[in-house]
């Protein structure tokens, strides 16, 4: 099935670590995969 990466007013419900490529939700401070800082710096 396809699970759209945006919702319907375009804004993204997953990011993709800049480190490892995993989808992760907005939320996420850090990485569930690799552990990566998601934090704005």
């Amino acid at each position: 099935a396809f699970v759209p990466i945006y919702s319907p007013v375009h804004r993204p419900v997953v990011l993709i670590c800049p480190k490892c490529q995993a989808r992760i939700p907005v939320s996420s401070k850090f990485c569930p995969e690799c552990g990566a800082d998601l934090r704005p710096k």
